[in-house]
């Protein structure tokens, strides 16, 4: 019996058939190319390969048949416009270090170079060199902008320096020309136009090892003393 204008039903079912069968191998033909693009975490450089064409990997720790373990290191990106700097830095400086601050970098093998850095990790407890306690961590560099000639090993050394604070247009005079009264206020000698000294009291911002920034007390221009002075 003919139906569905003409077509034999069983060729037709026949015909459905394969169609499905189709669909389905298409289907599985996607996800086996999905699972077989491998999609890194985040932006990088393939370093190392453990691996090659024909090698079977495996999660299972229980798979012994596989080529490349479960707990084996199949492939290594590394960040290389970011690289990651192990520091040490002495513990009664602990103080001026945290996570989030800005770091200037300068390494030894690209002294004509400086890199900015952000202190990414400290580590939670103190590490012992040469009998000093000493505060450990990681700073990530910005190495983006580096030269196209600039190269970097691993294991390289060098030369940081953390901003703790920063400020700008500011007013600063040399720390030695501070003086700490008992109750904790600042003053320093100004010099006046007489030759003449006279202690002010003035309020201190941001210092480091060198000045210090006068947040009132002084103006631009006025002269201070940075050694000692005898009154009568």
């Amino acid at each position: 019996m003919q139906q569905n204008n003409g077509v034999d039903p069983a060729q037709l079912a026949a015909a459905q058939g394969k169609v499905a069968s189709a669909q389905n191998a298409l289907d599985q033909a996607q996800t086996d190319l999905g699972s077989a693009t491998l999609k890194a975490p985040f932006d990088g450089t393939i370093t190392s390969i453990a691996g090659k064409v024909g090698d079977t990997v495996t999660t299972d720790p229980k798979n012994t048949s596989a080529t490349i373990a479960a707990n084996q290191t199949f492939i290594t990106i590394d960040d290389l416009a970011h690289p990651l700097l192990q520091f040490s830095m002495d513990e009664t400086d602990l103080d001026k270090i945290a996570v989030g601050e800005k770091a200037i970098v300068v390494f030894d093998s690209l002294s004509h170079q400086t890199f900015n850095g952000t202190v990414t990790r400290l580590d939670p407890s103190l590490n012992t060199s040469s009998g000093y306690k000493t505060v450990t961590g990681l700073i990530q560099v910005d190495f983006s902008a580096a030269s196209s000639a600039s190269t970097l090993q691993e294991g390289s050394t060098a030369t940081i320096q953390i901003v703790h604070a920063q400020v700008t247009n500011a007013l600063l005079i040399p720390v030695i020309a501070l003086h700490e009264a008992a109750n904790g206020d600042y003053a320093v000698y100004v010099v006046g136009s007489n030759g003449q000294m006279q202690l002010q009291t003035v309020q201190v911002g941001v210092e480091d090892a060198v000045n210090a920034e006068i947040t009132s007390g002084l103006t631009e221009g006025q002269a201070v003393s940075i050694g000692n002075v005898q009154t009568k």
